[in-house]
């Protein structure tokens, strides 16, 4: 019953327009001080929730996205895309997609992604009579890489909450049936049931 109203006070602040550290906050001290729990168990469960060395890579892909987007990078990354690509046809739609990949592999967040190389984006698909539209469409578009290109902030995430690395899966695409059918099978495969003969 006590988790119940935890939860009601919880959704009762969020829809009240607390923030929600606070919404979530506020119900769990709340239900410590009434159990007669000791107050240090807020700042030991916080500070072991955090004490996750991997899980500090998600702000340092912030602000290495930021640092960018300040330094200038960002033109830099699009000039190097626009000469590897642009001769092709639909040139700087190519361009567009191609910076991204390049950005999402440093920054690994889709709206730094955006932030930084996607106002150079779509200011030169402009310049060049591209419709607003179709150029934020491209830009949008090609942002979606950031997440699932790796090393992204919720492969990191995933990966530290199940225990697996990203050189994992990338070993996952190469695996074949003749890797995994061996026994014993090799450890550098990824091996599932649907794969052996």
């Amino acid at each position: 019953m006590e988790g119940l109203l935890v939860i009601l006070a919880f959704v009762a602040l969020f829809m009240l327009g607390f923030p929600v550290v606070l919404a979530i906050g506020i119900p769990c001290i709340v239900y410590i001080l009434a159990n007669g729990l000791p107050i240090d168990l807020i700042a030991q469960r916080t500070l072991y929730a955090l004490d996750s060395f991997p899980l500090v890579a998600v702000p340092v892909f912030l602000f290495v996205g930021s640092l960018m987007n300040s330094a200038g990078i960002s033109k830099y990354i699009y000039k190097f895309a626009d000469t590897a690509v642009g001769r092709m046809p639909g040139g700087l739609a190519q361009v567009n997609i191609f910076g991204s990949m390049i950005f999402a592999g440093m920054s690994g967040s889709a709206l730094a992604d955006i932030g930084g190389i996607g106002r150079i984006e779509i200011d030169a698909m402009r310049k060049k009579g591209f419709k607003p539209a179709f150029a934020a469409a491209v830009t949008s578009s090609s942002a979606i890489v950031g997440p699932i290109f790796p090393p992204s902030i919720p492969l990191i995430i995933y990966g530290t909450v199940t225990s697996a690395g990203s050189c994992r899966w990338s070993r996952c695409r190469r695996s074949s049936p003749a890797c995994c059918c061996r026994s014993p099978p090799i450890p550098t495969c990824c091996c599932s049931s649907s794969m052996c003969c």
